[in-house]
Formats: structure tokens, sequence, C-alpha cells
């Protein structure tokens, strides 16, 4: 399981990418090549946010179960 710290940088590593798609997707919007890797980066985008928010989760779980047992 990738940790919080891993799963922020693969979503900014996946944003970089995305921006630089898109410049490039100025200067030819026709391209179907970068519209196709535009779609898996967002693809790939929409599923880190997924992992990060469930990594975001489990690790709120653990902090209550802490916070609880120190009670």
């Amino acid at each position: 399981m990738f940790s919080i710290h891993n799963h922020y940088q693969l979503f900014q590593d996946l944003q970089k990418e995305l921006k630089d798609i898109d410049k490039l997707l100025k200067l030819n919007p026709n391209n179907v090549e970068l519209l196709a890797q535009r779609q898996q980066l967002l693809t790939e985008s929409v599923q880190a946010t997924t992992e990060k928010l469930n990594a975001l989760r489990e690790a709120e779980r653990q902090v209550q179960q802490q916070f609880e047992r120190s009670l």
C-alpha cells in the first residue's frame, strides 16, 4: 500500500503530464494520439484520487482508533 506521500506525488506527476499534453493540444487540437493520452491520464488521475482518498480515510480510521484507546 502506498503511503499518503506517494499518492500525492503520483497525483502531482499526473497533473504535470496532463498540463504538458494540454499545451500540445492547443497547438494541434485534432491530434488523436494526444487526445488518447489525455484521456488515459484523466483516467489515471481519477484512479489516483480515489486511492489517495482511501489512504486518507484509512489514516483517519487509524488515528480514531488510537484516540479511542488513549481514553
